[in-house]
């Protein structure tokens, strides 16, 4: 099978786990080891951009940690790809990705949510940054947890039959 233009390599996704602490950039929960592959995920969809048409810089960020959170399995097919597909999955708010430094990532997560919009804005020329690309206040944060337990729990009644 050939490789998607801006893959992440083993390196990328250890290094995402690790910016996070080890946890799941969504929920939060402590993900004991290095998930495997598919459960590191493109904040900017890595089919989202013709590469020709893209700045080398952009295209950089597009493959490198910056762009990479890792997620639990749970958050991973029942919110980054609602519909079951691999690879055309929604595309969750950057400010949702609250983990994305860890449990306490402060400054460095709005850094990084800063960047993610500098590129966004490359890749999708007409995009305008919602509220919830920004950091998320306490608020938003516990209904989003609430939210996420509701789906984790539908996805293992659906796995289980229960």
């Amino acid at each position: 099978m050939a490789q998607r233009a801006f893959e992440f390599d083993s390196t990328i996704r250890r290094a995402a786990w690790l910016r996070q602490q080890r946890t799941c950039a969504l929920c939060g929960v402590q993900l004991a080891e290095l998930i495997p592959t598919d459960n590191c995920h493109h904040a900017i969809p890595d089919q989202a951009g013709d590469p020709a048409r893209l700045p080398a810089r952009t295209q950089e960020f597009l493959r490198s940690v910056g762009n990479a959170v890792v997620l639990c399995d749970p958050c991973h097919r029942t919110y980054a790809h609602p519909d079951g597909r691999t690879k055309l999955g929604a595309v969750p708010f950057f400010g949702h990705y609250r983990f994305s430094h860890g449990p306490r990532g402060g400054g460095a997560h709005a850094a990084w949510l800063g960047r993610l919009r500098e590129h966004a804005a490359v890749v999708w020329p007409s995009y305008a940054p919602h509220p919830d690309d920004f950091p998320i206040d306490a608020g938003t944060a516990r209904r989003l947890t609430r939210t996420l337990r509701q789906l984790k729990q539908e996805h293992w009644d659906r796995i289980t039959g229960g």
